[in-house]
């Protein structure tokens, strides 16, 4: 009876210790700002878990057969990403991610694969995990707007400009060819900061670039220096994309005022 006695406590504890890690797994889960989709590969079994209709309110996962529901989530250019993932134990890869976007064109999904085999090496268990990263990806296209772009007018800032130049340069090199610069600036400026004031000078700065930038192609780069200089660079420049073309154009829009 002592003996019966015991093992009755003993699965107890057991099973109050299961109780308390599978309470405290789903805690985990439901705390998570991520999605995942578990696939039992042997047994055909799927189980969607956390924050699953956050990422995806329309889609109940079932069985294998609506998996492919998800791809209908995704904006086409990234389907084959999500496919690729989702079918990863058929390359015989342990891991993998990749980066999609759902089609409110608003949310941006890292996908975090895992494979699990068993002792000969076949695939058992797959684990699909679905992070939001929207925010950190606005973050690092902002900064990648600061590395390339001036703030103030959105052309091309001077780092980059002298990068690019420095490609045309090397091309015209390469081929033979020509590259012109242009150096441009806004005589007096001073005077409409101090007269005007300084937000119609920042003004007056982001009017003229808007013009500039209509020259700008694959063979014009249109950059803001600083200040009220600009400057262009020309690789093979002739007709509509010539120095002197641009020069007559830069003049002929100068003889009406900016407002």
């Amino acid at each position: 009876m002592e003996e019966l006695r015991y093992q009755v406590d003993l699965l107890n504890a057991m099973n109050q210790r299961l109780t308390n890690d599978e309470r405290m797994l789903r805690l985990i889960c439901d705390t998570s700002n991520s999605a995942f989709l578990y696939i039992n590969l042997k047994a055909n079994y799927v189980k969607t878990l956390a924050s699953w209709n956050s990422f995806f309110p329309e889609v109940e996962i079932k069985g294998i057969s609506d998996i492919g529901k998800l791809y209908d989530q995704v904006e086409e250019k990234y389907v084959m990403t999500l496919r690729d993932l989702l079918l990863l134990e058929k390359n015989n890869l342990s891991s993998g991610n990749g980066v999609i976007l759902l089609k409110d064109k608003r949310t941006w999904v890292e996908c975090e694969v895992t494979i699990v085999c068993d002792e000969l090496d076949n695939p058992t268990d797959k684990i699909v995990r679905f992070k939001d990263i929207s925010k950190f990806k606005k973050q690092n296209d902002d900064l990648t707007y600061m590395a390339y772009y001036d703030i103030l007018t959105g052309l091309y800032n001077r780092n980059y400009f002298v990068r690019l130049l420095v490609d045309f340069i090397d091309k015209a090199k390469e081929r033979n060819a020509v590259v012109s610069v242009m150096f441009i600036d806004i005589d007096d400026f001073r005077k409409i900061n101090d007269g005007l004031g300084l937000l119609i000078g920042d003004e007056i700065v982001q009017l003229f670039g808007q013009f500039l930038s209509g020259f700008q192609n694959d063979n014009v780069v249109v950059s803001h220096f600083n200040s009220d200089i600009y400057c262009i660079a020309i690789y093979e420049p002739y007709g509509s994309r010539s120095v002197d073309f641009i020069y007559q154009q830069i003049n002929e829009r100068l003889r009406a005022p900016f407002q």
